[in-house]
């Protein structure tokens, strides 16, 4: 993510489907503004970018048909942003890994949920990072 292009003041659009697992923008140096999977607000948001937290991901994972507003939020998404980044830490307890293979439970993911940064696609841009 560049500063270049997000003035540090500007709120940044997050996607999360509880304050446990929201990113914490604020020590990016920007105000959060909370999404949830609603088009509507993510239309509303003036930023290019979108940070998507695996807690909101993991809970409709498999079962996004049977929401439908949910699924065309996913469906916005790919549509119309490209994926920039990603971060996640490990979670490792007596030398098991607790993402590796496994689907982690909504508690283990509070305090390390995967993070993706999505921004805006522009004219011509289809890309996806695999």
């Amino acid at each position: 993510m560049d500063r270049e292009h997000v003035s540090p003041d500007a709120p940044f659009p997050v996607s999360t489907s509880h304050y446990l697992g929201a990113p914490q923008t604020q020590l990016w140096g920007h105000p959060k503004l909370d999404v949830e999977t609603s088009v509507e607000k993510l239309q509303a948001a003036k930023s290019s970018y979108l940070a998507v937290s695996e807690y909101v991901t993991q809970r409709y994972e498999g079962a996004v048909a049977d929401f439908p507003p949910v699924m065309r939020f996913f469906d916005y998404i790919r549509d119309n942003y490209a994926e920039v980044t990603s971060f996640e830490n490990s979670q490792r307890l007596l030398g098991v890994d607790s993402k590796k293979g496994l689907t982690v439970t909504h508690d283990w993911l509070y305090p390390n949920p995967r993070i993706t940064i999505f921004r805006r696609k522009t004219e011509g841009d289809s890309s996806i990072r695999p």
